[in-house]
């Protein structure tokens, strides 16, 4: 068996530092510029994924509140930014009524906005339905109708333009005076 000799190596060149340094650089810009292009995507995923969950709950909020209007027996509007409903709350032997109100005349966390809370007036609780409420006609009905206009435009904390959630409610009760009072 016959080993062959090696190829010389002699008139080969090695990488000088100057030519690793120059590619170093180059490889850290192309990862730094691949690095800022992630982040960017991930701050705007995380920028809509926040933007998509406040809608989601102010929507559910508006869900939530045209249910319980529809079960009332008595719906009255007291003004532009208050509505007062009267709700069977428990089940069965334990049901009793109930005054709801839901009041969005509450100073908001954010200048010139409004806070609505849903208040159980029977049951002395409070709890906030949405924030940084821009509208002041919240809730609208022409004279002598049953059907009440909910319009919700909910500031956006990344700018931009308002979450709007709008929609209505024809109530259980009868037209009596300003407001809807009374069952039919």
């Amino acid at each position: 068996m016959r080993h062959g000799r090696l190829p010389s190596l002699r008139g080969e060149r090695g990488t000088s530092v100057a030519e690793l340094l120059v590619t170093a650089a180059i490889s850290l810009i192309i990862v730094a510029a691949a690095g800022t292009t992630l982040a960017l995507a991930v701050g705007a995923w995380n920028k809509q994924s926040k933007r998509t969950d406040a809608f989601d709950q102010a929507r559910q909020a508006f869900l939530d509140m045209t249910r319980e209007l529809r079960q009332a027996s008595e719906v009255k509007r007291l003004s532009g930014q208050m509505l007062e409903a009267k709700v069977a709350v428990g089940e069965g032997a334990n049901r009793t009524l109930h005054t709801i109100r839901y009041d969005c005349s509450r100073p908001g966390w954010r200048s010139g906005t409004r806070t609505c809370v849903r208040q159980d007036v029977t049951a002395s609780t409070t709890r906030n339905v949405w924030v940084d409420v821009r509208n002041t006609e919240v809730f609208t009905q022409a004279q002598g109708s049953r059907h009440i206009r909910i319009r919700i435009e909910q500031d956006n904390a990344s700018g931009g333009a308002p979450y709007v959630v709008e929609g209505g409610v024809t109530a259980r009760s009868c037209p009596e005076g300003e407001g809807v009072v009374g069952e039919c």
